[in-house]
């Protein structure tokens, strides 16, 4: 009988812990970055890969710094890249697309949104968004109010990168951004 507790106790905490174990042991074999197109990408610690073809790349972290309960919804940081969606983007059409992106955010009712505008290698990157989960959801009743941030971002050369994130997670998410490497 205590071998049978001794059992579901360790089987509990290994399903409980699933994904933090699957994250150590993709990092064990493959170490801390892959190859997604032409681009070298750093998958920090605790970081795991969701999806990973020639199309997508979602990373998701397995042990996020989550606050103490407060009532709001909270999300964990989610990091999607699409390495062949776009060609090219020159410097105007990139400023023309964080106009857009500017008036849709402005439409769906989005307070303070975030821009940055970051660098890797020698590709410019513009990143915008803000807490539009909380935009959308701002009518439904019984919702909790919700702190995350949703960010959209895209490379000179068509590099599309998403992240949902709570604002805590917005540094490391720069700093992952800084990170990637063009190969070829």
């Amino acid at each position: 009988m205590i071998l049978l507790l001794i059992v579901v106790t360790i089987l509990h905490f290994a399903y409980r812990k699933r994904y933090q174990l699957e994250a150590k042991i993709w990092h064990w074999r493959h170490g801390y970055s892959t190859r997604v197109g032409n681009y070298g990408v750093p998958v920090p610690e605790h970081w795991l890969i969701l999806i990973q073809n020639s199309t997508v790349f979602t990373l998701v972290n397995t042990n996020p710094t989550l606050p103490r309960r407060d009532g709001k919804f909270r999300t964990t940081a989610l990091i999607t890249l699409y390495p062949f969606r776009r060609g090219p983007v020159g410097a105007s059409q990139m400023e023309s697309g964080l106009v857009l992106q500017r008036r849709r955010l402005e439409r769906a009712g989005v307070k303070a949104a975030a821009e940055k505008r970051l660098n890797f290698d020698d590709e410019a990157v513009v990143c915008i968004g803000g807490s539009e989960l909380s935009a959308i959801m701002r009518h439904e009743k019984g919702f909790p109010d919700a702190s995350s941030i949703s960010l959209s971002c895209l490379s000179g050369r068509g590099l599309e990168i998403l992240f949902v994130g709570e604002p805590s997670d917005l540094q490391p998410f720069y700093t992952f951004v800084s990170q990637i490497r063009r190969h070829g």
